[in-house]
């Protein structure tokens, strides 16, 4: 999903699935759009989120949206960057790493220098 703004979310559950459709602002004013999510959940979990989501008096998809929006945000984005950076070096956006090694040694020889030269 993109970074628009999400606004109405269903969820239903039927034999040990999930299902979550939802809809961006955009989408909801404009097209009524919605795409549908089916995944399996041990009963467990499932329980874990029912008891979780009444202690907070939330429905089970405002706190599964929240799980899902804490991970693309934290390890979901670190997976991102790492797969988007794979993809520049794969267009040979990369720098070499001797090169830049070269200009890192370059860069504090001659601060050392300076600093000779500084204290005489």
């Amino acid at each position: 999903m993109n970074s628009a703004t999400l606004v109405w979310v269903e969820c239903r559950i039927a034999l040990g699935y999930i299902v979550l459709r939802y809809f961006t602002e955009g989408q909801a004013m404009l097209t009524h759009d919605k795409t549908q999510v089916s995944l399996r959940v041990p009963n467990e979990m499932l329980q874990e989120f029912e008891l979780v989501a009444r202690a907070l008096d939330r429905d089970r998809t405002w706190l599964m949206l929240r799980a899902f929006r804490q991970y693309l945000d934290a390890e979901g984005a670190e997976i991102i960057q790492e797969a988007e950076g794979l993809e520049s070096l794969d267009r040979g956006e990369g720098v070499d790493f001797d090169e830049v090694l070269g200009k890192a040694d370059a860069i504090i020889s001659s601060a050392r220098k300076r600093e000779i030269r500084r204290l005489g």
